[in-house]
């Protein structure tokens, strides 16, 4: 079993003899607990986006105490705070959510370590203390052995997005990876080590920022034509190296989300453009995405409503049927785009600031701007979402996760099993990734599906 630790914590069990005296040996009766707790923390600061923004990670004690024994996961925790190794937050509010948890500060800015422990008691309980239902299994449990990922060039992909503070250190960077990760047998442990340790905390220096240096050019401009870059930063860096390291040594985990139904691996994970790195079967995956996917499901959510009525007809809604159309054929948002003279590259920061504004905010008291012409437009699909959010405007977001879950898990992937069980396919949420063998009959499946639970044929990207 391994577990990644911030570098500087590899002393753990001496400080804890040191300074802390429970009355049991902590560093020897738990220390793999420890180690677990401590991995848990820091890679979920590095797997969470919000995390960045000061978002807590919430472990249920109930859980904790399960997994860790109730008096151990107490002893486990004053520990680690008496350390100054773990920092409690104080927003617990019963039933709504648990208390959050996260590192100091400066072990969540620390390269990171890999400690390696035999196998264990405690370790296997982890592997099976999750209760997958039938069609997790079978999604999940045959990729163990068959997902892969090409890390020599997925490594060598993310060190050329980085960029460096003299040419010393660049060469420094490609000698070791020349060293360690092009050899026949690299130790990926090792590979980690070097270029995360020795190099990348000391020599990467962030990106030259395009606006700040136009806006000083340029004092009397109010906009700004040159986007300003994303930083490629340390965070991002060792979120990706982990990634890949996890997949490569075969790493694999899963997990559902109780409350919206979707499921967490490693290929949900990691990030989209080192997907074109993983393979099944040892060919490269190809993934089917529905396009306009949730403006879709959203209009297929209310269809369904309308079936519990008894109401199929479009007649009380007919701009529902020109939504659902736009949506099908897949122009949903560039016919919104049109409307409001939005330039094509724009658009994926249009759907961000759509699903913002329309889908997932607060009923505003006053309907103006862009929000405005979608009423306007959709004025009857608009005072559905109005109504979906009227109790809690939380309760959209949540209700159509658990709609796409249904439809693409228990759904289209439940079906393709009862056709073959052995069939290699793993969802990312609403998109489905397969070998290049089966992605004509998961794409049949997929258009089958809606057809016959909808009427509807979706547009499906190809990647």
């Amino acid at each position: 079993m391994q577990y990644y630790i911030p570098k500087s914590l590899l002393d753990l069990p001496d400080r804890i003899i040191k300074e802390i005296n429970t009355g049991e040996n902590l560093e020897t009766h738990h220390m793999e607990k420890i180690w677990h707790v401590i991995d848990k923390l820091y890679l979920e600061s590095l797997y969470r986006k919000d995390h960045e923004h000061g978002e807590l990670i919430r472990l249920h004690s109930k859980v904790c105490e399960r997994l860790y024994q109730s008096r151990a996961w107490g002893k486990i925790r004053k520990a680690l705070v008496k350390l100054n190794i773990i920092e409690v937050g104080d927003s617990y509010q019963p039933s709504i959510h648990s208390k959050g948890y996260q590192l100091n500060e400066i072990y969540l800015n620390d390269s990171f370590a890999v400690i390696e422990l035999p196998e264990s008691y405690f370790n296997k309980k982890l592997i099976t203390k999750d209760n997958w239902n039938n069609t997790y299994k079978r999604c999940y449990s045959n990729l163990y052995k068959r997902i892969t990922i090409d890390y020599k060039s997925a490594i060598k992909h993310i060190i050329q997005k980085l960029t460096f503070s003299n040419e010393e250190i660049e060469k420094k960077v490609w000698s070791i990876y020349e060293r360690l990760v092009l050899c026949s047998s690299p130790n990926l442990n090792d590979i980690a080590y070097c270029i995360d340790n020795e190099i990348v905390g000391d020599g990467m220096v962030a990106l030259e920022n395009l606006f700040l240096s136009y806006r000083l050019e340029h004092p009397n401009k109010y906009s700004c034509p040159v986007k300003k870059p994303e930083r490629y930063t340390y965070h991002k860096f060792k979120f990706d190296l982990l990634s890949i390291l996890k997949i490569a040594n075969k790493q694999l985990f899963f997990s559902v989300d109780d409350n919206s139904g979707r499921v967490y691996h490693n290929i949900s994970n990691i990030r989209r453009e080192l997907k074109k790195f993983l393979m099944i079967d040892n060919s490269n995956l190809v993934g089917l995405d529905i396009r306009n996917s949730q403006p879709l499901l959203f209009g297929l959510l209310l269809v369904k409503k309308w079936r519990k009525r008894k109401t199929t007809s479009y007649e009380a809604m007919p701009d529902l049927k020109e939504y659902l159309q736009r949506c099908c054929d897949g122009n949903f948002y560039d016919h919104l785009m049109e409307l409001n003279d939005i330039p094509v590259e724009q658009r994926a920061d249009y759907k961000i600031q759509f699903f913002t504004d329309i889908f997932f905010s607060k009923n505003p008291k006053k309907v103006k701007g862009k929000l405005k012409q979608f009423a306007d437009v959709y004025p009857n699909v608009y005072q559905e979402i109005r109504k979906y959010k009227e109790p809690d405007y939380k309760l959209l977001a949540r209700d159509l996760q658990k709609f796409e879950a249904d439809v693409i898990i228990n759904g289209i992937i439940k079906s393709l099993f009862k056709q073959n069980k052995e069939i290699p396919i793993v969802n990312v949420h609403d998109a489905i990734y397969t070998a290049p063998d089966f992605a004509p009959i998961v794409e049949n499946e997929i258009y089958n599906y809606f057809m016959n639970e909808f009427g509807v044929t979706p547009t499906l990207n190809r990647e």
